[in-house]
């Protein structure tokens, strides 16, 4: 089965190229696929497969392979070109992010005249209807607030646009499935989880009475790291024997900065730490260290988080809001009611730095990531589903099928007479 992946790659800094990377160390011990990857990054080679740079794409070159998968985010320069090739040749779509308004919005701005084409506003009203069409064009003209900047953006998330050209797809939630199914509902749509190829994390014996704290991953206003810092600055005031201390592992959006000098402000800087993003050696040293992950997220994007997945898997305690995919999590994993928020995660916390809550919590979360998240069994699934497709696309009928080959090599333009061979050919096949 020969198939092409279109994907963002590292080292592009993309989560999506990260996840990729473990995907395909998980496809190289499968010999009966084989895998071409697209990429606009400038790799050639990645795991001993091929990388073929986007632009330099022939027409109708990917008319070659059985498959054609689409890695698909909200980042703009990493996946805006997919919508092209969407329309040209359909395909499987790995949803990874459900929200895509953001890049539709911004494949639709008029850098010249500084404002959105009037074609933004025709794709809002074809999937969500003229009436919000005008509410969301009102809201942007008259109160100069950009839906997609607001929490309403869930509401008009605009992955529609990118799969309503897909064969079937791929998402990472019971969230994003029913939202997918509900607009497309005869689509078939597969839900798996997300893992990674990981190594066991060598965990060394606690040498101090001090409660490790990691935020991973780039910082923006949804992670509530001003919250954690405001709660832990109410438990220093608490005076209690077990100490701890936070470390902030990612980029800080530029609307986030001011967490730079919240410690300070809280009289906690002597118990945070704030790297900014690091590479893959330090992630890995910061994180074998952790002993719980707080992994916000309000208002949630339908989103999954790598980070949390990845701490599962390697048997790291994690505190999520009780929200979209967090919600799905098993009940072992701590979660916080975005409603009372600060209380919730201060409650948690303080269980944490009781004696035994924490080693009692990393053998229950070890435990269940042992018998749930067994990346080969991971693999296994993915290459069934893909196996399935394959199946399912040779057994199309003959006219779907053939009405593009015909029209493409110029045999055929009349639809009725084109309908008309193909029904004989069918009854001959």
């Amino acid at each position: 089965m020969d198939i092409a992946l279109l994907t963002p790659l590292p080292p592009q800094q993309s989560g999506i190229a990260d996840y990729v990377f473990h995907l395909l160390k998980g496809f190289t011990k499968h010999e009966k696929i084989n895998i071409t990857l697209f990429s606009n990054g400038t790799i050639n080679h990645l795991l001993g497969y091929k990388v073929i740079h986007i632009d330099t794409l022939i027409e109708k070159q990917l008319n070659d392979y059985d498959l054609i998968i689409y890695q698909v985010g909200n980042n703009i320069h990493y996946h805006q070109y997919m919508l092209t090739l969407l329309k040209q040749y359909g395909g499987i779509i790995h949803l990874h992010d459900l929200v895509l308004h953001h890049m539709v919005a911004g494949m639709n701005y008029n850098a010249d005249d500084e404002q959105m084409t009037l074609g933004y506003f025709d794709i809002i009203e074809n999937h969500y209807g003229k009436a919000n069409k005008t509410y969301i064009e009102n809201k942007l003209t008259d109160e100069g607030i950009a839906v997609w900047e607001s929490k309403e953006v869930i509401d008009f998330p605009l992955f529609e646009e990118f799969v309503q050209y897909a064969d079937s797809c791929i998402v990472h939630s019971d969230y994003a499935l029913n939202r997918v199914k509900a607009v497309f509902p005869q689509l078939p749509t597969y839900r798996i989880d997300q893992l990674y190829d990981l190594q066991p994390l060598i965990k060394t014996k606690k040498s101090s009475n001090c409660l490790e704290i990691g935020v991973f991953g780039g910082v923006d206003l949804q992670k509530k790291v001003d919250i954690v810092m405001e709660v832990l600055a109410d438990i220093q005031a608490l005076n209690l024997k077990m100490d701890f201390k936070l470390e902030v592992v990612g980029a800080v959006n530029e609307n986030c900065e001011a967490i730079f000098s919240l410690p300070i402000e809280l009289g906690i800087e002597d118990k945070v730490c704030i790297h900014g993003r690091v590479d893959e050696d330090v992630y890995n040293e910061l994180l074998n260290k952790t002993d719980v992950i707080v992994a916000l997220r309000v208002p949630t994007m339908g989103e999954t988080s790598a980070v949390v997945m990845q701490g599962l898997q390697l048997g790291i305690p994690v505190i999520v809001n009780n929200v979209g995919w967090y919600h799905e999590l098993p009940e072992i994993v701590d979660k916080v009611s975005a409603v009372q928020l600060k209380q919730g995660l201060q409650a948690l916390l303080l269980k944490y730095l009781e004696p035994n809550y924490l080693q009692i919590k990393t053998q229950a979360i070890s435990d269940y990531a042992q018998e749930h998240f067994n990346f080969n069994a991971y693999i296994a699934n993915y290459q069934a589903i893909l196996t399935h497709e394959h199946h399912c696309q040779l057994n199309k009928p003959l006219y779907p099928r053939l009405t593009k080959v015909f029209k493409d090599l110029g045999i055929i333009d009349d639809d009725i007479l084109l309908r008309g061979c193909l029904e004989k050919l069918e009854g001959i096949f």
